[in-house]
C-alpha cells in the first residue's frame, strides 16, 4: 500500500489545475487547495492510500469550496445566453458552478461519472445531468470561440498560460464533409455537360436523354429492367443550374448543423439514406412517365434531422434562428405545389420520402443520445453505413459507364419532326432515313415496307433482321409493340417466302406480348403462336 504522503505529491498538481481552471485564477485557486490540506491534516481519516485517494481528496476539495467564504475570479454570475467575451475561461466561468464543476472533473481531469457523483456528493443521474446542460451551453458557441481566439493575442496568450484547458475537448469541428458533398454535386453536374447523350437544351440545361444515360431515376427502367443503381446515381444529378444552387444551399445550411453536432459519420450516412428514401418514394408515388434527379430526397432527410437534432442545442434565441432557418426550406418543399421551373416539376414524392426517413432518423438520435455526451451513440454504426453507402455509390457509378454507350444512342435515332406521317410517306422516305439512321429500328422497317411494295422479299428481309439485331435500342427507346410490329412483318414475309417454320422460330420471342402474357391479335391470326 503506498504511503499517503507519496500519492499527494502525485496528486497535488492535477489539484492545483482544476483549482485554477475552476475558479480562474492560479492564485485563488492555491488559496482553496492550502484550505483543503489545512483540513487534511487535522482529518487525516479524510483521504486514506490507495486507489480512491484521488477522488478522495477531490471531495476534501470540493467540501472546502463550497464551505468558505474565499470570494473567486467567477463570483460575478455571468449569462451564457448574453456573454460576447467567448475565450475558454470565460465560457466556464459563464456556466452555473455546479456544471463547471462537473464538466471539468470528467473532461478536464478524466473522472468517470460515477466518480464525479462521488465527488460532488449527488446521486449519478444528476451528475450525468449536469455534465449534459454543461455541454449544451458550451458547445453551441465553439466556432465563435474559434474566430475570436484567431483574431485576439490576449485570448491567445491566456489560453496559452492555461495548458490543462487545452484538454478539453472545444475544438471547432469544421464542416469539410459538407463543402466535399457540394463540391462533387458540383463536379458531377460539370460532367452533364462533358458527357452529353445529346446536345443540351438550353443555357446549362442537360437533356433528359443525358440525364437517363447518366443515371436519372426512371420507373420503367428500375423496376423493368433491374437497374437498382439508379436509385443512388439519381441524388446526384440535377436538371439545370437554378436545380443545383437551391439543392446546394439546403445542403449547406443541414450541412452546417449536422456535421459538428452529430460528426461526419453520421452526416453521410444520413445522406445514402435519405437518397434511398426519397428514390423509393418517387418510385412508390410517381407515374412511369416522370424521369427524376436530383439530392432533393438526401437533402430533405438531412433538413429534416437537423430540425429534430437541434434541439440539443440551449433553449434559446440561438436554437430559435437555427430552426426557424431550416423550417423556412423545409415545410415549403413539403407542400405538393407541383411548382414548375423551365420545363421541370419538382419532384414532392422525393422530397416526402427524404423527410420521413430524416424525421425518423432524427427522432432515434436524439432518443438514443446520452446526456452526458456531446456526439449521439452509434458513431461505430453510421460510420459502418457511410462505408456501405460509399461502396454501393461506386457500385452505381461503374454500373452507369458501363451501361453509358447504350443510352447514349438517342442521337441515332430519327427526330420526331422527321417521321413521316403517311404509308406514302412512309415507303417514298425510307431509303433516305436509312441513309442518315441507319441504327434505327424505324428506318430499316420503313424501307422493308418500301421493298415490300417493290416485291423485294429478300431485302425486306434482310432491313427486318437489321432492324432486330438492334436489341439494346429496341430495349432502352421503344415499347415492345414495335418489337412486335418488325417480328410480324417479318413473319409475313418468310411465309410468302413458304418459310412458315422460320416464320413460327421468328415469333416466338414476342408470342406473350399481348394482354396478360397472351399472343398479340396479328400473330393469333397467323396462329404462329403455341
Amino acid at each position: 500500500m503506498p504511503d499517503i504522503s507519496d500519492q499527494l505529491v502525485t496528486i497535488l498538481p492535477y489539484l492545483r489545475r482544476y483549482a485554477r481552471a475552476l475558479v480562474g485564477d492560479q492564485q485563488i485557486g492555491d488559496t482553496y487547495v492550502r484550505i483543503c490540506l489545512e483540513t487534511l491534516i487535522q482529518e487525516p481519516a479524510r483521504v486514506r492510500a490507495g486507489p480512491e485517494a484521488r477522488v478522495q481528496l477531490y471531495a476534501l476539495f470540493h467540501e472546502v469550496f463550497t464551505r468558505t467564504g474565499v470570494r473567486d475570479a467567477s463570483s460575478d454570475t455571468l449569462n451564457p445566453s448574453d456573454l460576447t467575451d467567448l475565450t475558454v475561461e470565460s465560457r466556464l466561468r459563464a456556466l452555473p458552478p455546479t456544471e463547471r464543476q462537473a464538466l471539468l472533473l470528467t473532461t478536464l481531469e478524466g473522472f468517470s461519472v460515477s466518480q464525479t457523483a462521488e465527488i460532488l456528493k449527488v446521486p449519478e443521474s444528476t451528475a450525468a445531468d449536469l455534465i449534459a446542460d454543461a455541454w449544451s451551453l458550451v458547445n453551441p458557441r465553439l466556432r465563435m470561440l474559434k474566430r475570436l481566439l484567431a483574431s485576439s493575442p490576449q485570448d491567445r496568450a491566456r489560453l496559452a498560460e492555461s495548458r490543462p484547458l487545452a484538454a478539453l475537448p472545444l475544438r471547432e469541428r469544421k464542416p469539410f464533409l459538407t463543402f466535399a458533398l457540394l463540391g462533387v454535386l458540383a463536379a458531377v453536374f460539370v460532367a452533364e455537360f462533358v458527357f452529353p447523350a445529346t446536345p443540351a437544351t438550353g443555357f446549362w440545361t442537360p437533356s433528359v436523354s443525358t440525364l437517363v444515360a447518366l443515371g436519372a431515376l426512371a420507373k420503367p427502367l428500375v423496376l423493368g429492367q433491374g437497374e437498382w443503381h439508379r436509385l443512388l446515381t439519381a441524388a446526384f444529378l440535377h436538371g439545370g443550374p437554378v436545380h443545383l444552387l437551391f439543392n446546394g444551399l439546403a445542403l449547406w445550411m443541414a450541412g452546417m448543423v449536422l456535421e459538428p453536432l452529430l460528426g461526419r459519420a453520421w452526416l453521410i450516412a444520413l445522406f445514402f439514406i435519405g437518397a434511398l428514401g426519397g428514390s423509393l418514394m418517387s418510385l412508390a408515388i410517381n407515374p412511369p412517365n416522370i424521369v427524376s434527379v436530383g439530392a432533393s430526397g438526401a437533402i430533405m432527410a438531412l433538413l429534416a434531422a437537423a430540425t429534430v437534432v437541434a434541439f440539443r442545442l440551449p433553449d434559446g434565441a440561438e436554437r430559435n434562428r437555427v430552426l426557424q432557418g431550416l423550417l423556412r426550406i423545409l415545410i415549403p418543399s413539403l407542400i405538393p405545389l407541383a411548382t414548375v421551373r423551365s420545363g421541370t416539376r419538382v419532384d414532392f414524392a422525393a422530397h416526402l420520402g427524404g423527410a420521413l426517413i430524416g424525421f425518423a432518423s432524427g427522432g432515434a438520435l436524439l432518443a438514443l443520445w446520452p446526456r452526458a455526451s456531446p456526439r449521439p451513440r452509434l458513431q461505430g454504426a453510421a460510420a459502418a453505413v457511410a462505408v456501405l453507402g460509399l461502396a454501393a455509390l461506386g457500385w452505381s457509378a461503374d454500373k452507369v459507364r458501363t451501361g453509358y454507350t447504350s443510352y447514349a444512342t438517342e442521337r441515332l435515332l430519327i427526330p420526331a419532326n422527321q417521321l413521316p406521317k403517311t404509308e406514302d410517306e412512309l415507303v417514298s422516305s425510307g431509303p433516305r432515313l436509312v441513309a442518315a439512321y441507319p441504327r434505327d429500328p424505324r428506318s430499316r422497317l420503313f424501307n422493308a415496307v418500301a421493298r415490300l411494295r417493290a416485291r423485294d422479299l429478300a431485302g425486306a428481309e434482310a432491313e427486318l433482321r437489321l432492324a432486330l439485331g438492334e436489341k439494346q435500342i429496341l430495349k432502352t427507346w421503344f415499347k415492345r409493340d414495335l418489337e412486335v410490329r418488325i417480328r410480324t412483318l417479318l413473319a409475313q414475309t418468310l411465309i410468302e417466302q413458304h418459310r412458315a417454320e422460320d416464320a413460327r422460330l421468328d415469333v416466338q420471342p414476342v408470342c406473350d406480348a399481348g394482354p396478360g402474357g397472351t399472343p398479340p391479335e396479328q400473330l393469333k391470326a397467323m396462329k404462329l403462336c403455341p
